[in-house]
């Protein structure tokens, strides 16, 4: 995935030096404002960088926020990083990345009109809660167990909720999940 990101940088960078050449030669307004609109666009890339107080969790977003530019996926997020003082940094990445690739792929299935994600990290009544939603094309889920992987290759996939559940477990917070109203739903509790 991180490959993946700093191609998509490679090419904006390339695009932007062809673009600005482009800019110093075009005389018609129109072709020079589709230029400057593509440029805009192109800078955008950087209105991916989050900064929630928490450098690991800024990484993980910014990481899969270029992701979801690149895939016209809408990533909202209002979170209170240092609430995850304390946390690991490799149990941060790998819980927001496992719900966020999970959350991605899903979106990907979806029309682009319903390609969004939403991360919420707050406090509420004593406790510290994750809520990470997006739509979802139909799933099944048994009650009490997780829905099982999409991918063919079933023996190397279907890790990243058991694994996220795992963590949540290591510090003694709740880990759940639901499909409701074609939205999936992942939550994530622990106690301040």
């Amino acid at each position: 995935m991180t490959k993946e990101t700093i191609d998509v940088i490679n090419r904006k960078c390339h695009d932007l030096r062809h673009q600005v050449a482009a800019l110093r030669v075009i005389e018609k307004a129109r072709e020079r404002e589709a230029v400057i609109d593509s440029l805009e666009e192109a800078v955008m890339i950087y209105d991916q960088a989050y900064k929630t107080g928490n450098e690991v969790l800024d990484t993980v977003l910014t990481e899969k926020g270029l992701v979801c530019s690149q895939n016209h996926i809408a990533l909202s997020c209002i979170a209170d990083g240092s609430l995850l003082e304390g946390m690991n940094a490799v149990d941060i990445y790998t819980l927001f990345g496992n719900a966020l690739d999970n959350a991605i792929e899903a979106s990907m299935k979806l029309p682009e009109e319903r390609r969004m994600i939403d991360v919420h990290v707050h406090q509420k009544l004593g406790l510290k809660l994750i809520i990470i939603s997006n739509p979802t094309p139909e799933i099944t889920m048994e009650e009490g167990k997780l829905p099982s992987t999409s991918k063919e290759d079933r023996q190397d996939h279907g890790f990243g909720l058991l694994s996220i559940k795992t963590i949540v477990e290591k510090y003694d917070g709740v880990f759940s999940v639901e499909t409701r109203g074609g939205m999936f739903i992942l939550r994530c509790a622990f106690q301040c």
